[in-house]
């Protein structure tokens, strides 16, 4: 890429009303929930930083809370990647705030960088929890978040439409494997 982002990428916004949920909107430290989303009907390519913005009520008794999302490959759970937030930050920026127990936020999350492809004819799922891989959430954020599993929270997938031409391939590599069709 000449320039990063891509000027080129489209964004596509899915409403968590168009994913199937399963589990408790109650994310404690000892429950998980996830979102299963329609397949795509094309490959699509997924390229930087994706958003998931959700509304989390936190506890009566506590002034934050933290979420963190896993995304993965439907058909066999590949990781793709994932997004974490200390609710404090719900807005971004480097200063957190106190939020009021029992406050609702919109968690504007934001994915690690990705650069992955969904096959056409599967999809994407998303599991939330308080804290996954090696993250630990700080002592004030450690209280159950409720949050809101229908169109209010959105998935924002930034997305690009690369050829085998378009690829960069290192020398003495031979051709990546999805090319060779």
């Amino acid at each position: 890429e000449s320039t990063y982002p891509p000027e080129d990428q489209e964004w596509m916004m899915i409403g968590m009303d168009q994913c199937d949920y399963f589990g408790s909107t109650v994310i404690g430290s000892n429950s998980q929930s996830h979102f299963v989303c329609p397949d795509f009907l094309n490959d699509t390519r997924i390229v930087g930083t994706p958003t998931f913005h959700i509304e989390a009520q936190i506890s009566l008794f506590a002034t934050s809370g933290h979420l963190f999302v896993e995304m993965q490959r439907s058909s066999d759970g590949l990781h793709l990647g994932h997004a974490v937030m200390d609710l404090r930050f719900h807005s971004g920026g480097n200063e957190g705030e106190i939020l009021t127990p029992g406050s609702t936020v919109i968690a504007k999350m934001e994915f690690f960088g990705m650069d992955v492809i969904v096959p056409a004819g599967d999809g994407i799922s998303l599991f939330l929890s308080q804290t996954g891989e090696d993250y630990v959430p700080s002592p004030v954020s450690t209280a159950p978040v409720t949050i809101t599993a229908d169109a209010s929270s959105i998935l924002g997938l930034s997305t690009v439409d690369r050829t085998c031409v378009d690829l960069f391939l290192p020398p003495m590599m031979e051709n990546y494997p999805f090319c060779n069709n």
